[in-house]
């Protein structure tokens, strides 16, 4: 019996997102394991409900963050063309607009007007997808970090959050005269960035101020 991701299952289920081996599944369906009471299956497995829980969404959020790096490593370098993709596959093929067009079921300025549409940010994914099929190609995106990974990304905002927080505990320990050394700052600066990784609290990507 599948459950949403971070919902209690119910008091007998099969325990999706849960395993009793090393193996652990996290997506929405997971292959029933064992037929047994949710907080049952926890202490078997030694952790409180909320532990485990919190374990399972760690194990979800990093299983996304492979999935976006790997798109990153495989489309991070491409780059979109001036002329867009549709004009430059058709072109590449030595198709003219009428013969997408046929092969579309649309009229030949219907493929122009879908070309200028996809220079002007203004097109669907469904008309890509319809026409990139037409011209026998398939449209694929992927959203990726600007730089780097995942982790990267997340450390840098962590990092962000941290020197906020230091900066402003900092005024009000300089007012009772308790001001830290530059080395401390930093200190406290890098452990606060770590604790804000491992948690990845709730208000993480909160603007402070």
């Amino acid at each position: 019996m599948p459950h949403v991701l971070g919902e209690r299952p119910p008091t007998r289920c099969s325990i999706s997102g849960v395993s009793l081996s090393s193996d652990v599944q996290i997506f929405e369906y997971a292959y029933p394991l064992i037929d047994i009471h949710a907080s049952d299956a926890y202490f078997l497995m030694g952790i409180r409900w909320g532990e485990g829980k919190m374990s399972v969404r760690t194990t979800a959020r990093k299983q996304y963050a492979q999935i976006v790096d790997r798109a990153a490593r495989q489309f991070g370098a491409a780059t979109v063309p001036v002329e867009g993709w549709l004009a430059m596959l058709r072109k590449a093929l030595a198709m003219s607009g009428s013969e997408v067009a046929t092969r579309a079921g649309v009229s030949r300025n219907a493929i122009y007007q879908a070309e200028r549409n996809e220079r002007d940010g203004a097109i669907t994914i469904n008309q890509m997808q319809k026409l990139a099929q037409a011209m026998g190609g398939r449209f694929v995106y992927a959203i990726v970090p600007d730089e780097g990974r995942v982790e990267d990304v997340i450390r840098a905002q962590a990092r962000r959050k941290a020197e906020a927080r230091v900066e402003r505990a900092g005024a009000h320990m300089a007012l009772e005269q308790q001001a830290l050394t530059r080395a401390q700052t930093a200190q406290r600066i890098d452990d606060l960035t770590d604790e804000l990784i491992r948690e990845i609290p709730p208000d993480l990507w909160k603007r402070d101020g």
